[in-house]
Parts: C-alpha cells; sequence; structure tokens
C-alpha cells in the first residue's frame, strides 16, 4: 500500500493486491498492476496506466493520460483535458468531459459531455448519455450511441461505422464523413 499526498516528480509502482493513492499529481507516473487499485485525485499531469484486473481511478483531470489496458477499468470523474486511452478489453468511464478526448477500443462511457471527443476506433463500443457540446467519432468498425445529442453536439459517422439508437434533440447533429456509415 502506498500513499502521496503530493506528487511533482517521481513514480508509484502498484503491484498485484497493492493500493496506491495519489492526492495531487503534476507529474510522475502511476502504475496499477493486476489486481491493484490506483487513485489519482488531480492530475494536471503524469500518466497512470492500469493493467488487467487493475483499477484506476482520476478525480479530477485537466492534462495528463490514463491508460487503460485489457481487462483493466479506468474512470475519470471530471476531464477537463487530457486523455483516457481505453485498450480492447478495456473498460473506460468519463463521468463529466468539457475537453479532453476518450480514445476507444474497447468499451467508453461518457455520462455528461459539454466539449472534448469521444473517439471510437474498429472494435470499439461508445456511448454518451448527454451531449450538449463536443464530439463522437465512430470510425470504421466502431459503434457509437448518444441517448441525448442535444444543440452544440456532433456525432461524426465514417464509412463503416455504426451509430445506434442515437436520439437527435433539437440543434444536435449527426455527420456521415466518407461514403457515410449506418445510422439506425
Amino acid at each position: 500500500t502506498g500513499t502521496v499526498s503530493a506528487m511533482h516528480g517521481g513514480y508509484q509502482y502498484v503491484s498485484s493486491g497493492g493500493a496506491g493513492t495519489v492526492s495531487a499529481m503534476h507529474g510522475g507516473y502511476q502504475n496499477g498492476r493486476s489486481g491493484g487499485t490506483g487513485t489519482v485525485s488531480t492530475m494536471s499531469g503524469g500518466r497512470q496506466t492500469v493493467h488487467d484486473g487493475g483499477s484506476g481511478m482520476v478525480e479530477t483531470m485537466s492534462s495528463g493520460t490514463q491508460t487503460v489496458n485489457e481487462g483493466g477499468t479506468g474512470t475519470v470523474s471530471a476531464m477537463h483535458g487530457g486523455y483516457q486511452y481505453v485498450s480492447s478489453g478495456g473498460t473506460g468511464t468519463v463521468n463529466t468531459m468539457s475537453d479532453g478526448l476518450q480514445y476507444v477500443f474497447g468499451t467508453g462511457t461518457v455520462t455528461t459531455m459539454s466539449g472534448g471527443q469521444q473517439y471510437i476506433k474498429d472494435g470499439g463500443t461508445g456511448t454518451v448519455s448527454a451531449m450538449s457540446g463536443g464530439t463522437q467519432t465512430v470510425s470504421s468498425g466502431g459503434i457509437g450511441t448518444v441517448s441525448s445529442l442535444q444543440s452544440g453536439g456532433t456525432q461524426i459517422v465514417y464509412n463503416g461505422g455504426t451509430s445506434l439508437n442515437t436520439h437527435v434533440m433539437s440543434g444536435g447533429m449527426i455527420k456521415e464523413e466518407g461514403n457515410g456509415g449506418t445510422v439506425t
């Protein structure tokens, strides 16, 4: 078990069965291995990597990277910038996104999006519950859903991509690029 109140540089490694907590990370690196749990309260730089069987939590991300590998689970409560990368077989959740990027090969969820981007790659599945700004981009082989696509929000569907059960409200927009994907 490792706890760091403030990390401006350095490295925290969480091995199997361990638990690591960093209250504020402005740089450095937290690596949560299989079976480990890593928590960062504030990430304005640095990196958290969540491996198979691991769980990673970032309360507030304004920059930096959370990488969720196969079998891992990563959560960002508030994303104002930065990057969440979800590998095939991984699960990533952003509760509130006003900026930043969720890059999805596995399963990605954004509860509320007012800015930023969810980018869904081949084999990935992405869901945005409520979008009033920002973009969900669905590339070939990806599946994207926006439960409530409101004014200011855009879903872009490329050839081979699928928009599934997206509900378009007044001012919301679905754009089909290339030869267009499938919109159902």
